[in-house]
């Protein structure tokens, strides 16, 4: 008989499954005993011995597996798993509160990356605007320039006209008095 030992917590769900590999017809023997021996007993079958319930205490169970075999060896395969429900799902509960944790960082790592380069580009597009509205000012100066000189221009042989028109009416010839 081979025995093993493993700790375990009290109220914890057992779940243990012993299969012969390379004898599936041999019988085969397991005990389980609680650390006081308030819970112990024997299971049996052919080739597979499983065993589904609760521990009534914690600390150390005492598993024994034992099988009749004509000759040679037998190899088993053992399947254990023993856990507290409750503790699975604070576990779990755990997990997901860090990992809503880390999605939140995630979350405003990218936006703070996003309104980065948002105002990089709402800059750069806006010192493009400036830039565009200073060469249309230019531009626009240029011709300004032009058009008052040409008003300027305008004045002044218009200004011209005027005196020379208004002299030339109001002008006394001495030649073309008659008296």
């Amino acid at each position: 008989m081979h025995c093993f030992y493993e700790a375990i917590k009290e109220r914890a769900n057992i779940r243990i499954r012993v299969t012969a590999v390379n004898g599936a017809s041999n019988e085969v023997h397991m005990r389980i005993s609680s650390p006081n021996q308030v819970f112990s007993e024997w299971f049996q079958g052919v080739g597979l011995v499983e065993y589904v319930g609760d521990a009534v205490e914690g600390g150390d169970y005492e598993f024994c597996v034992t099988s009749r075999v004509s000759y040679g060896d037998l190899r088993i395969n053992v399947e254990l798993f023993a856990y507290v429900q409750e503790e699975i799902q604070k576990a779990v509960q755990d997990h997901m509160a860090s990992n809503s944790i880390r999605d939140d960082m995630t979350k405003r790592i990218d936006q703070l990356f996003n309104n980065t380069w948002t105002s990089y580009y709402a800059m750069r597009y806006a010192n493009l605007m400036i830039r565009r509205d200073e060469a249309a000012q230019e531009k626009n100066l240029f011709v300004i320039d032009a058009l008052s000189s040409v008003q300027t221009l305008l004045f002044l042989v218009v200004a011209c006209t005027q005196v020379y028109v208004v002299r030339k009416m109001f002008n006394v010839d001495v030649k073309r008095i008659r008296i």
